[in-house]
């Protein structure tokens, strides 16, 4: 088993000068090694809280981690526990020659024989009083989902898109369904898809053309003043399409849709809004994901 004396021993003597820096300790009166290596000894075995101080909010939970699991975390289980990259992983990505020397190496210890790399033992027990075990990634779940939850950003800064489905599902489940029984759905040969033609007639029983609905020309007329400020498309054009949807929840979908979102917009219940000059990108984008809009007259 390594000790701290034997594994700092083991770093050079820049490299323990950094890492005692790094914890605000002064080194101008120190010229060797020993003098070095005594000091961080001290730093760990008695003021380990002024280390763990220096360390970044990423490294102090990928050494919580660490400690509380008793073992060396792999990048790969890190991120896929946070939902980041670990502090090794970040030091990998610096181009070299502004890579600083990791604080994590003076409690990391590295064995050249069998490339194995652990926390030193006698720190495992004090870092975990030191440090609370962290908390990971997790699902959590809501009775029901916001009214303007369409709106709400996801972690990539996009807006999140919602779908209900458990109202449209086994309705249109049925609608295919009944195209199946009667042979109206064909396959190619080679890829055993649906045709384009055998496609097209499933998009267009899923969103039946009967039930979209008109278009209101020459401006926004008939939503309410609640939904008329903000909608960009009567911003930039003089004219707008109104379209209405079968339920509000396929509206919601459409107008959140990041393909979509750039040219239309909700208007309220089951309506989405639409410039007049954007029409044709908007019906041709609308197609390519499987609904359809009627022709703009």
């Amino acid at each position: 088993m390594i000790s701290i004396k034997e594994h700092i021993l083991a770093l050079n003597a820049e490299d323990l000068k950094a890492i005692l820096q790094k914890v605000g300790q002064s080194t101008k009166a120190m010229t060797r090694k020993a003098q070095f290596a005594d000091a961080l000894e001290e730093v760990l075995t008695r003021r380990l809280s002024e280390f763990i101080r220096a360390l970044s909010n990423n490294e102090r939970l990928w050494l919580a981690e660490t400690a509380h699991q008793g073992r060396f975390i792999a990048d790969a289980e890190f991120e896929a526990k946070f939902g980041r990259k670990s502090p090794w992983e970040e030091l990998r990505a610096t181009e070299s020659w502004r890579r600083p020397f990791p604080l994590l190496e003076a409690v990391i210890h590295w064995d050249p024989l069998d490339g194995e790399r652990i926390l030193l033992p006698e720190l495992a027990g004090p870092l975990m009083a030191a440090l609370p075990k962290a908390a990971v990634l997790g699902l959590q779940t809501v009775d029901a989902l916001p009214i303007d939850a369409h709106k709400c950003l996801g972690s990539d800064d996009k807006p999140l898109q919602v779908f209900e489905s458990e109202r449209i599902a086994p309705t249109e489940l049925a609608r295919v369904l009944r195209l199946v029984q009667a042979g109206k759905i064909k396959v190619t040969d080679s890829s055993q898809r649906p045709t384009d033609a055998s496609t097209r007639l499933i998009g267009e029983i899923l969103v039946p053309r009967e039930q979209l609905g008109g278009w209101l020309a020459g401006g926004c007329g008939g939503i309410s003043e609640k939904h008329r400020i903000g909608l960009d498309a009567c911003k930039r054009a003089r004219g707008a399409i109104l379209l209405e949807w079968r339920d509000e929840s396929l509206a919601r979908l459409i107008a959140s849709t990041a393909e979509l979102s750039r040219l239309c917009s909700h208007a309220g219940g089951n309506r989405i809004v639409v410039a007049r000059d954007d029409y044709r990108a908007f019906a041709g984008t609308l197609k390519k994901l499987g609904y359809f809009a009627p022709p703009q007259t």
